[in-house]
């Protein structure tokens, strides 16, 4: 029986060869992250998350690996929706990204916060010189809220360096407004554990931020780059509204049997989820259709009227609404979208 914390370190040391893949079965795709380095260091990244959340292992791994929960068997009577894993909270690698739940927006007591400590001059800052937290992390559904719209931005800062600031990569931040603000009535402080690292620039993201903080609607964000040598920080931050507000249409996933970009059936991919997971639909130039992912997995298409829906959007987010199987073990699913 294979361990879950060897496949993790295996990916965390030896990830860009592959070493983890071949751990657990995934054969093909260890020796395209062989010859690519990991594919080029994304699938690497991605692998790590996915194992730390339980959502790394397709049924081929899933009966050999300690901790992750065996997948769903064939229903040879009525189609079932596949149960959804039971998370096991891990200790995770990599930095935290941005809380997965999303309170009702009931206004929350004024955070206190005290000023960002200064280091000694002399001494070399604590943080390395540059870090980056390359792929999104809000997620798109939760607890009836949608991902409206999602933005990263550069941290404006005063009477310090980045490196004094010393913020703490993929760590949740807040933000409050300060209509005390003697420079301006409509800052909005940007706070890490209590802690203010600085504002959000005047403009578009500074407006909606105020909108959003008055409505009591939620705003989530995290630091996802910190460049010392540059002086240089960037959040994002993510503005949610109610699932009732926003548009919605019920779309039939395609593309079920065919490979995924590491060679795996989405078909397979698709078990590790259930019914209610949110999901994602991001717009590829080369296929010409929006591509579902559900965990950092591409689970399949949407057909090509989703394209008038979508309405030009690059990204749609949406709920897993239905997955049965039928006598020949064959996949069918479906999703709500919206925008």
């Amino acid at each position: 029986m294979k361990s879950k914390t060897t496949a993790l370190i295996l990916c965390i040391f030896l990830g860009y060869l592959g070493i983890h893949r071949f751990y657990t079965g995934k054969i093909k795709s260890g020796v395209l992250y062989l010859l690519t380095g990991g594919l080029c260091g994304i699938g690497w990244i991605v692998d790590i998350i996915l194992i730390c959340t339980d959502k790394f292992f397709t049924k081929q791994t899933a009966n050999t690996v300690q901790t992750v929960p065996q997948t769903a068997q064939k229903n040879t009577t009525t189609p079932a929706p596949v149960p959804r894993p039971a998370p096991t909270p891990t200790p995770a690698p990599v930095p935290k990204s941005a809380p997965t739940t999303i309170t009702a927006p009931i206004p929350a007591p004024a955070p206190t916060y005290t000023p960002a400590p200064v280091p000694n001059k002399s001494t070399p800052a604590p943080a390395p010189a540059r870090q980056y937290v390359p792929m999104p992390s809000f997620p798109s559904v939760a607890n009836e809220y949608g991902l409206k719209y999602e933005y990263e931005n550069e941290l404006c800062f005063i009477n310090t360096t980045a490196a004094e600031l010393n913020a703490k990569l993929g760590s949740e931040i807040t933000f409050k407004q300060e209509p005390e603000n003697e420079h301006d009535n409509q800052a909005v402080a940007v706070l890490q554990d209590n802690r203010k690292l600085g504002y959000i620039y005047r403009g578009q993201t500074q407006e909606m931020a105020n909108r959003w903080l008055k409505e009591g609607s939620p705003l989530l964000g995290f630091i996802s780059f910190v460049d010392n040598e540059q002086n240089k920080i960037k959040y994002k931050i993510g503005f949610y509204k109610p699932l009732a507000e926003m548009q919605k249409e019920t779309f039939k996933l395609t593309g079920l049997r065919q490979k995924d970009g590491v060679g795996e059936l989405r078909e397979d991919n698709i078990r590790l989820f259930s019914v209610g997971d949110d999901i994602t639909a991001e717009y590829d130039d080369v296929a010409e259709k929006y591509i579902v992912w559900c965990g950092g997995c591409e689970i399949g298409t949407l057909p090509k009227k989703a394209e008038e829906f979508a309405g030009g959007k690059e990204k749609i987010i949406g709920i897993l609404t239905k997955v049965d199987f039928d006598d020949e073990d064959k996949c069918s699913a479906e999703v709500e979208m919206y925008k």
